[in-house]
């Protein structure tokens, strides 16, 4: 098997691209990826970049890979914060909580 045809077959369940942004030189060209993307050993090939496995604790609870970027989820009982990164606790749950126990 190629080593191309290997590498893409590993990849399946990630995003690749094949760049439009590239530039001729003298002697060859030049490709680059948009963000979120990285730029495969072909150099004219991009792959997803997976924040999640390459950046661990990105995320202070849940981080879903999507292409091209990333998204950090809270549990349940949880709310993300302004950051986009970090949860914390809903305090509106502990109230909630409280006027059920109360009103019953």
């Amino acid at each position: 098997m190629r080593k191309d045809v290997a590498l893409m077959s590993a990849m399946t369940l990630r995003s690749v691209v094949v760049t439009k942004n590239c530039t001729d030189t003298l002697t060859s060209f030049y490709c680059s990826c948009n963000p979120g993307y990285k730029l495969l050993s072909d150099k004219r090939t991009c792959v997803d970049i997976d924040e999640c496995k390459e950046t661990p604790f990105i995320c202070s609870q849940k981080c879903e890979n999507l292409p091209g970027t990333y998204i950090c989820k809270c549990a349940p009982g949880y709310i993300r914060e302004p950051d986009g990164k970090t949860c914390r606790q809903n305090s509106n749950i502990g109230l909630i909580s409280f006027l059920a126990t109360v009103t019953i």
